[in-house]
């Protein structure tokens, strides 16, 4: 989850700076975060 969430991050970042807008900063994070969550529902799911 939290690697997840890192590579949502950076990716955001990198992408606020490539372009210059903030937006695609917070969308990055969001999509880590919904990742992260994701990877571990599916790991709950297999229980």
């Amino acid at each position: 989850m939290t690697a997840c969430i890192m590579i949502g991050f950076y990716l955001g970042t990198y992408l606020e700076r490539l372009t210059g807008s903030f937006f695609l900063f917070i969308l990055g994070i969001f999509l880590g975060i919904g990742a992260g969550f994701w990877s571990v529902y599916q790991l709950i799911a297999k229980l």
